[in-house]
């Protein structure tokens, strides 16, 4: 949920069915971090994977209860032994899978406004400090160029770089 939706991990243990949408595949926090209510929308997997939640326990009030109904104070443990055995890096946190959401919706071209609201940050600063490119993303970047580059070829050395010295076979 955390890697789909950008949810804080409180936002995912104290979420409850009455703020979850399937019909609309909509999520609706009424009070986070900011204070503010935000909305979020579903994607297919967090649709499946909720409405199968519903379906196990249909009378429950919060969407990941403990043995008395209540929302998990922690799932500290449980985290750590699902790091380790997935082979994870122990400088991974919970929250990183809220940095690696951010993440992915800028490597997958959405642009940085939409993060923003996607994350509820007021300030599109607090946003950019979420967004960390892979190398690969930045290596495809660059590689655009080449492309480009390569379809251009050396019948367009333009003037303007002429006359700054640059020949069309540095260009390369």
């Amino acid at each position: 949920l955390a890697l789909n939706t950008g949810m804080r991990l409180r936002e995912i243990l104290s979420l409850r069915w009455e703020n979850v949408s399937l019909a609309k595949r909509l999520i609706c926090l009424p009070k986070t971090k900011n204070k503010d209510l935000r909305y979020i929308d579903m994607n297919r997997l967090v649709y499946k994977a909720l409405k199968e939640l519903k379906s196990m326990n249909s009378t429950a009030i919060f969407v990941f209860p403990d043995r008395q109904g209540r929302p998990f104070g922690s799932i500290r443990t449980a985290f750590l032994r699902t790091r380790e055995r997935a082979g994870i890096s122990d400088s991974f946190r919970f929250h990183d899978l809220r940095h690696t959401f951010a993440s992915r919706l800028v490597m997958n071209g959405v642009d940085l406004r939409t993060v923003q609201e996607l994350m509820g940050h007021k300030d599109i600063k607090m946003t950019m400090r979420y967004t960390h490119l892979s190398a690969a993303h930045k290596r495809q970047a660059v590689e655009t160029l080449a492309q480009k580059s390569d379809s251009i070829g050396t019948r367009q050395a333009p003037e303007r770089l002429t006359a700054f010295g640059v020949s069309s076979n540095s260009l390369k």
